[in-house]
């Protein structure tokens, strides 16, 4: 297997977060994928990808141009509860 210099670089960003995540693996597409997804993320702990990934690597961000999507940013649980309401018709 040939690894680029950008995927060690995405594991050392974060190198807990990116094993716990890559041993799901095995998981993917079988009857126990969600389960272990369950599981792994009632124990990650809180991780700021944007300073933790984006800010540290700029070098290895790229921009694509894409149509019928929105952003939503929801750094937050009432963020989350203010866009349901809003898909939901209920401003």
């Amino acid at each position: 297997m040939f690894v680029t210099p950008k995927a060690v670089q995405r594991r050392q960003a974060i190198p807990a977060l990116y094993r716990a995540f890559a041993g799901l693996m095995p998981t993917f597409n079988t009857h126990d994928e969600e389960d272990a997804m369950r599981s792994l993320y009632a124990q990650v702990p809180y991780t700021n990808f944007s300073e933790q990934v984006l800010v540290r690597y700029p070098e290895h961000l790229a921009v694509l141009p894409i149509q019928g999507v929105a952003w939503t940013n929801l750094g937050h649980s009432r963020r989350v509860f203010a866009a349901l309401a809003r898909r939901m018709g209920r401003n």
